[in-house]
């Protein structure tokens, strides 16, 4: 899992992302407004624009490129009731919150690793 070190507001450009996506192997941001999760940019979001001829990232917002709801967990979730639901509403991640605060963001990967390691819940040892 990504710890949250990482960040982009709504009204940031694109591109800004896009470098801190990239220099930091992020397949997923968290976007805030008002120091609260608004959505997940992913990576895939990214790519989708920059496949737009003629489109360059530096005009394009962050708003603007975003396409997903922000899937959030409190640290202590139990593993399988987090991978039931994200099969059941196809998310690719899930932001974790732990006493208010991002720690992290969890993939389906880290999940299905987590589950094959038999860890009983969310913790930092998956961010």
């Amino acid at each position: 899992a990504t710890e949250a070190k990482f960040a982009a507001q709504r009204h940031d450009s694109l591109a800004s992302a896009w470098e801190t996506m990239r220099a930091n192997a992020l397949q997923y941001l968290p976007v805030v407004e008002n120091r609260k999760l608004a959505v997940v940019l992913s990576h895939r979001d990214v790519e989708l624009i920059e496949s737009v001829a003629g489109v360059e990232l530096s005009a394009v917002r962050v708003e603007d490129a975003m396409s997903l709801d922000a899937r959030c967990v409190e640290a202590q979730t139990k593993m399988r009731e987090l991978a039931a639901d994200m099969i059941e509403r196809h998310y690719g991640c899930a932001v974790v919150f732990e006493f208010g605060s991002i720690v992290g963001i969890i993939t389906t990967a880290d999940v299905l690793r987590a589950l094959a390691n038999e860890s009983k819940s969310v913790s930092r040892e998956w961010m």
